[in-house]
């Protein structure tokens, strides 16, 4: 099981951590591996968030609602990252990134389906 209060601390710092760098970044491609840590705090908090509402424990399901409130500011956080990309006049980036995020969360979504099981 993945520790539901690491999952939320990584989420919430690597929101942060982009949030800080895109501020002074001066080329897109300098947030590339901010914005995929990003991605992988994301897809880790989900499981984490899964397996604590899973485990039917109290103290759990506080943090899961945290974690989900934390995976809501990330989604919400991407549309200001989209917007950059689109300012810059490099959306396919932002596409590629976003149909690479797809692919990741499909093999997600299968391992939580064996999760499930």
């Amino acid at each position: 099981m993945i520790d539901p209060i690491t999952a939320l601390a990584g989420i919430q710092s690597a929101i942060s951590m982009v949030k800080k760098a895109a501020g002074v970044a001066q080329d897109l491609s300098s947030l590339a591996p901010m914005i995929a840590k990003l991605f992988d705090a994301k897809s880790v908090a989900t499981k984490a968030m899964l397996q604590a509402k899973q485990s039917g424990k109290g103290s759990n399901m506080g943090t899961a609602l945290q974690i989900e409130m934390a995976i809501d500011e990330a989604n919400r956080f991407e549309e200001s990252l989209k917007l950059l990309f689109m300012q810059s006049g490099r959306i396919d980036v932002w596409q590629k990134i976003k149909a690479r995020q797809a692919e990741m969360d499909l093999a997600d979504a299968k391992e939580i389906s064996a999760l499930k099981k």
